[in-house]
């Protein structure tokens, strides 16, 4: 402490800026002159051995009983000794730059040794969850149906549902009306077709649903160029599974696609005269094609 107060009293332009004469002894095995002075000029950030100078700077390095000794003095203030093993001259010497520096310019220091401002902290952004799959969706479905083995031809059809999920489970109401194609039978005309409403319960996973359906309606079944034609009237019940595929373009509309099997609950034949013309089938199918709108 007592030679550290002697050396800033010898440097009273420290805060302006120091300048100095060097004198600088090393052995070989040591860095040179110019490494002392980087590291001076480094710590204070500027270069103070020039002229003209107003301090006599000493630096001497020697080896003492078998240790090196790197000695210090600011003109006639009292010697510093930086004592270190026969192998550590670099640090030596560096450390008396660092404490040369600090007597010649403390202002500059302390300035230098300030920590930096803090940065400014970041706001925290945070992504918004994607919207989840809402919780119950109803839709509104309208489409064309093919009926294979419902009447003695191949029916189409127009179909309407009304549907509503609640997360992996739906439910559908649904009407639906087949128009076959005429059968013609010796020299008449034999026409059919089909209403019928029912419902389904659905199990679904990623676009797809497994169902269990059931419907029941009539079946009409007229004939021309018959004597004593008219239109019959026939009970229509089935029960079977289906397999839906549902597909969402833009939001909101509801492309769908619908295959399923039936058992028939009701075999009916029709005849005329005494000939047999058709006899309704154990198991008849549908597919169906349709779009739709969500409303939830």
């Amino acid at each position: 402490m007592i030679w550290a107060a002697g050396l800033v009293g010898a440097v009273l332009a420290g805060s302006s800026g120091a300048s100095i004469a060097l004198t600088y002894e090393a052995p070989p095995a040591c860095p040179p002159v110019e490494h002392f002075h980087r590291q001076l000029a480094a710590r204070l950030g500027y270069d103070p051995v020039r002229e003209p100078s107003t301090q006599h700077v000493k630096v001497f390095t020697e080896a003492r009983d078998g240790a090196l000794v790197v000695s210090l003095r600011v003109d006639d203030a009292k010697e510093r000794l930086f004592p270190g093993g026969p192998t550590d001259c670099e640090s030596l010497v560096d450390g008396a730059a660092i404490a040369l520096a600090i007597a010649l310019d403390p202002v500059t220091m302390v300035r230098a040794r300030k920590p930096a401002a803090p940065p400014a902290p970041q706001q925290a952004v945070v992504a918004e969850p994607a919207p989840a799959t809402p919780a119950v969706e109803a839709v509104v479905l309208a489409g064309i149906r093919s009926s294979i083995a419902l009447l003695p031809q191949l029916a189409l059809g127009p179909v309407a549902q009304a549907r509503v999920r609640i997360r992996r489970f739906s439910i559908t109401l649904e009407g639906d009306a087949a128009f076959a194609l005429p059968l013609r039978v010796d020299g008449g005309m034999l026409g059919s077709s089909a209403f019928r409403g029912g419902a389904q319960l659905c199990a679904h996973a990623w676009f797809a649903g497994l169902c269990v359906r059931g419907t029941g309606g009539a079946v009409a079944i007229s004939g021309t160029g018959f004597t004593n034609a008219h239109t019959a009237w026939l009970p229509l019940a089935t029960l079977g599974p289906a397999f839906t595929a549902d597909w969402s373009p833009t939001p909101g509309l509801l492309l769908q696609a619908a295959a399923g099997v039936e058992l028939s609950l009701f075999r009916h034949a029709v005849a005329v005269g005494a000939a047999d013309i058709w006899q309704a089938s154990l198991f008849t199918g549908f597919l169906t094609l349709g779009a739709g709108w969500h409303f939830l």
